[in-house]
């Protein structure tokens, strides 16, 4: 994106010298063209920056939720595991057959 950002300005800077070079623009209007374009480019960079900014952090805020739901899915299947390979002991003195009267 930077370089892409260098390219147009260059770009545009060799246009407005060779205009310059023809008298097609005055010393005075090249000038203030070049001031338009630094503060363009200056205002890009910012807004690259912030922009990048924003992207990581959406990055680490993915990241930190990935990291949760793979230690809740691993939290999720050891329960599941140790459910399936505990005995039915409650359930299988209430069907013994052998009913208590009182």
């Amino acid at each position: 994106m930077m370089s892409n950002l260098n390219r147009a300005f260059k770009r545009n800077y060799k246009k407005k010298r060779e205009e310059l070079a023809k008298e097609d623009l005055s010393f005075r209007t090249f000038n203030r063209k070049k001031v338009e374009m630094d503060k363009w480019v200056d205002k890009e960079k910012k807004e690259l920056k912030v922009t990048k900014n924003f992207f990581m952090q959406g990055c680490m805020r993915l990241s930190s939720l990935l990291d949760h739901l793979m230690a809740e899915n691993s939290r999720v299947k050891t329960a599941v595991k140790s459910i399936r390979n505990e005995p039915d002991a409650p359930d299988s003195r209430r069907t013994s057959g052998a009913v208590r009267r009182s």
